[in-house]
């Protein structure tokens, strides 16, 4: 089906290119997440040099709670267990993902010396995980559905759409 623009040539939707452009960058960008959580993660001992306590009023008039513990390479964003168990100068096992460098997990032994494990909250990689999933399937149809150009164009900003929402969760 053909569609007519002033602007444009006979039987091309208008920013169509645009959106093939944009559907090839939403593609690479969802690889990329993809790959980074698929790949082995890697270990580094680290130290804790720092730790902060933050606390906000949010808009719903109770407190939220931000706890990071600071490495040479990390900012960990930290439950309060973990936040207990590695006080300043506690040697950490910090597991993260190869490319983005995203903590996947935190290991170590408390001033009691009992182990602990934390578990990073990755919201991209857990909860979200249908995000990086849908961009690319979108992304791949903008890319090389052929029969209707309706349906790749619309694809194209689905896409795009997507990218923009897995940018608001990050």
């Amino acid at each position: 089906m053909n569609y007519y623009h002033p602007n444009e040539d006979e039987g091309i939707l208008p920013f169509f290119k645009a959106i093939k452009w944009l559907a090839l960058l939403n593609f690479a960008f969802a690889t990329l997440l993809i790959a980074d959580y698929l790949l082995p993660a890697k270990s580094n001992q680290e130290t804790v040099i720092r730790r902060k306590f933050f606390k906000e009023d949010n808009r719903f008039g109770s407190d939220d709670y931000e706890l990071k513990l600071i490495t040479a390479s990390h900012e960990i964003l930290a439950s309060a267990a973990l936040f207990k168990d590695a006080p300043e100068h506690t040697i950490l096992t910090v597991k993260h993902t190869p490319i983005l460098h995203t903590v996947k997990s935190v290991f170590g032994t408390n001033q009691d010396g009992k182990p602990f494990v934390h578990e990073a909250e990755l919201p991209v990689y857990r909860g979200y995980a249908a995000f990086p999933i849908s961009l690319l399937l979108a992304s791949i149809i903008a890319l090389i559905y052929k029969k209707d150009d309706v349906t790749a164009y619309c694809f194209g900003i689905f896409s795009i759409i997507l990218l923009l929402c897995l940018l608001i969760v990050l």
